[in-house]
């Protein structure tokens, strides 16, 4: 591992195999410090015959940051997918991993997990209505109702009932943005729910 490191880095760095995981800590600038990266996964993955992925935390500005930007390089390739890139920054993984960072905080308090919704779920559960699709719909489509009903293959008058309904049965104000905005977290930590 350590020769892997500093053929593929070629300057002074502290690294360590951990598991399957291999981490490397460079001194260098962040741009320098992706490319390293690409090298050493293309070095890793020629000598093991697999293909490998780096996945690249935040520049730590002191070693009490090093930590922190391990774990979101762990992070970064638990929530990267098959098909990311031979090298995954933080920031190209954002959306996703706060939404795995949410959906941590919400099993640790489970009452961030439902509140707003759940009228909506137990009533699609018990009596097989389309509420929660026709919400997902609507806030995936930024309001524009006749795309929103298109999402959902109903008439945009039909759609426009439901979405009415939805407001009055569930007292969901959907005009303010504070509500659309738990409303959308809600429904992205559902489970099941991709992200």
């Amino acid at each position: 591992m350590r020769g892997l490191a500093r053929q593929a880095f070629g300057i002074p760095n502290v690294s360590v195999a951990l598991g399957v995981r291999a981490y490397a800590l460079v001194a260098a600038a962040r741009s320098r410090a992706c490319a390293l990266a690409g090298e050493f996964a293309g070095a890793a993955g020629r000598a093991f015959g697999l293909p490998v992925r780096a996945g690249v935390g935040p520049t730590a500005p002191a070693l009490t940051g090093v930590a922190a930007s391990r774990a979101d390089a762990d992070l970064v390739l638990d929530v990267a997918g098959r098909n990311a890139p031979a090298v995954v920054r933080v920031e190209d993984v954002r959306a996703t991993l706060t939404l795995h960072r949410l959906r941590g905080l919400a099993e640790q308090h489970p009452g961030l997990r439902l509140g707003l919704l759940d009228g909506l779920v137990e009533q699609d559960a018990a009596r097989g209505t389309a509420w929660l699709p026709t919400l997902r719909a609507y806030l995936e489509a930024f309001g524009d109702v006749p795309a929103a009903a298109a999402r959902v293959n109903v008439h945009p008058n039909t759609f426009r009932y439901r979405l009415r309904r939805i407001t009055e049965l569930f007292r969901l104000d959907l005009a303010d943005p504070d509500v659309r905005l738990v409303a959308a977290l809600e429904l992205r930590l559902l489970p099941g729910e991709p992200g």
